[in-house]
């Protein structure tokens, strides 16, 4: 019986040293990146159908002057950004390098727009292409939809404005760049840059595991930057400001990046991070740090014009908190290096 018993116990000592070898943990990065990439080519599929809905309604309006078209663009704008702002952090690797994202999402500027629309009457879609990230873009095309931060559906701009027609025709070929853009970057993704982003699974900086967590944290210092800023200047033009749906797009935005850290439940960041470094309380800890953001009362609206400053600052301090724990707590536990110098959108 001494004998069996010493057995066992030799056999638990040999499998618990052997359980979480490194080629164990090198094996389950593959299959998280595996599905991080389905996670990115799912949500670059719905951006295009998005898109396309967008571009749709636009060019049904052009062609029949319905303002129900016009009040449908806005709506699937709505939709669109919010699906923008869940692939976010998905500008890494070939695409940041290639600056895919910066083609369709950057600040507008508004009298470069402006400037462009006298100057261009018949602007073509090759045209939109050359222009600047700031003249182009779908935050361009919310400037032209939006124009007046007014959300009471006009299309005076578009009719009445001495530059009307050129205005239509920037509309129309602005957002049709976009979906050119969008169409492109979904395309490259599943058929090229997915192999470079399988091919690594080391935590090095620069590798797809790193480039991945680094964006989230990015991602979030962006949010938290573009808040801050409103909070310390009322007439800052935030991202959303025309069409006032701040708050849709910072909602979508910890959506996507909680998806994204836990894998719908799979393979991924969160269970990586019991797994690797045994630290269950830290990765309950983000979670629970995920769902108190994504629930916030301030949700309950749209803008920040809607809420006050209590709200707001309730919202800065939860980004915050959640960006100190991923870019201290969490990065050292995976041993993941943090890239970005300020992380705490001061």
């Amino acid at each position: 019986m001494k004998i069996k018993l010493s057995i066992l116990v030799m056999f638990l000592l040999v499998f618990m040293h052997c359980k979480n070898t490194p080629e164990d943990f090198s094996s389950y990065r593959t299959t998280m990146l595996v599905n991080i990439n389905t996670i990115i080519e799912d949500e670059y599929a719905q951006l295009e159908t998005q898109v396309n809905a967008l571009n749709q309604e636009i060019e049904a309006y052009g062609n029949t002057g319905d303002i129900l078209h016009l009040g449908n663009a806005r709506l699937n704008w709505i939709a669109f950004i919010k699906q923008w702002n869940k692939v976010r952090s998905f500008n890494v690797l070939d695409v940041k390098f290639n600056l895919l994202h910066t083609f369709i999402y950057s600040k507008p500027d508004a009298p470069k727009i402006e400037q462009t629309i006298i100057d261009h009457p018949n602007i073509s879609i090759t045209e939109v292409s050359n222009l600047g990230a700031d003249q182009k873009g779908i935050n361009a095309v919310e400037y032209l939809l939006f124009k007046d931060n007014d959300l009471i559906i006009t299309d005076n701009a578009f009719n009445l404005d001495a530059n009307s027609a050129s205005r239509l025709n920037f509309l129309k070929r602005s957002t049709a760049e976009v979906k050119m853009q969008v169409t492109s970057l979904k395309n490259s993704w599943k058929n090229v840059y997915s192999e470079n982003f399988l091919s690594n699974n080391d935590l090095a900086v620069g590798k797809p595991i790193s480039e991945i967590f680094n964006q989230t944290i990015e991602t979030i210092t962006v949010n938290l930057k573009d808040l801050s800023q409103h909070i310390s200047d009322n007439n800052y033009k935030t991202f959303g400001y025309y069409s006032q749906s701040e708050l849709l797009q910072l909602k979508a935005s910890a959506e996507g990046l909680h998806d994204l850290f836990n894998a719908n439940e799979k393979e991924s960041f969160s269970s990586y991070l019991v797994l690797e470094s045994e630290s269950e309380e830290l990765s309950n800890k983000v979670e629970n740090a995920f769902t108190s953001l994504i629930t916030d009362e301030a949700f309950q609206f749209d803008s920040y014009q809607d809420i006050n400053v209590i709200l707001k600052e309730n919202l800065k301090i939860k980004l915050r908190d959640l960006s100190a724990l991923l870019s201290i707590d969490v990065s050292n536990k995976l041993m993941v290096l943090v890239t970005i110098s300020d992380t705490d959108g001061d």
